[in-house]
């Protein structure tokens, strides 16, 4: 993956041609190894549920590093699903297990 270079990042390429050319801008490389063994992505993606949960990444974050090619696609049609599912909960008045009903105790 390609992706333009921050003053923190170091930039590929030799030192005579980073910046010299104009309109181009020096790019780094970030290396994405696939997971090896099944259970590595398990990890991973288990990892990813509580750093979101935790608020510590964002569910696009946690898409990107999970190798989801279009994180923005992904996340656009997950609240479409969610609205959906919304919709539908209270059409049929059911609650979501995620919130604990009112008047009782949570888990």
């Amino acid at each position: 993956m390609l992706t333009p270079t921050s003053s923190k990042e170091t930039p590929c390429g030799p030192p005579q041609m980073r910046g010299t050319t104009p309109g181009v801008r020096p790019y780094s490389l970030r290396v994405i190894w696939g997971p090896v063994l099944p259970q590595d992505s398990t990890k991973l993606a288990g990892d990813e549920q509580v750093l979101v949960r935790n608020g510590i990444h964002s569910r696009r974050r946690a898409m990107d590093e999970l190798g989801v090619k279009e994180p923005e696609r992904e996340f656009k049609r997950w609240l479409e699903e969610r609205e959906a599912i919304g919709n539908t909960d209270s059409r049929f008045k059911i609650q979501d297990s995620r919130t604990p009903a009112a008047g009782k105790a949570g888990p």
